[in-house]
């Protein structure tokens, strides 16, 4: 059974970014329906800074349909890569089993089945310009 899971989305930028720019985010989600929303940036003087943390909670019904399509898409993974986007991780954390790492790129190329993960997790997770796998525009 699945306990967690943690999307680690960061954009690649080929220039310099901007001062407090977001560029990573870490997005938990918890068996309970608690999600955790981390958003990082640059900075000159620090390198790499936490700029906000972020709460939500999804009812239970929608943390098992996203563990689903997790699963679902963990067992059959996309292998397509760019080069020239940044990339993702997804860890997938169980009660009974090591956790499950799976990494690509920022694509928006998770499905499990005809739904598109990305756009499942922006429409029901109430957190505003999530990452997730990619922008929907890519």
């Amino acid at each position: 059974m699945i306990k967690s899971i943690q999307i680690k989305s960061e954009e690649s930028t080929f220039l310099m970014p901007q001062e407090n720019q977001e560029i990573e985010q870490h997005l938990t989600v918890s068996s309970s329906g608690r999600d955790w929303l981390s958003r990082f940036g640059f900075s000159l003087s620090s390198g790499h800074i936490l700029l906000k943390r972020e709460y939500a909670k999804i009812a239970e019904d929608r943390v098992s349909t996203l563990f689903a399509y997790l699963a679902e898409y963990s067992r059959h993974p996309s292998d397509l890569c760019a080069r020239d986007t940044g990339n993702w991780t997804l860890t997938i954390r169980y009660d009974d089993r090591p956790a499950l790492t799976l990494n690509g790129s920022m694509i928006d190329q998770v499905y499990a089945g005809d739904v598109n993960v990305s756009t499942w997790i922006r429409r029901h997770i109430p957190l505003q310009d999530l990452m997730a796998f990619g922008d929907e525009e890519a």
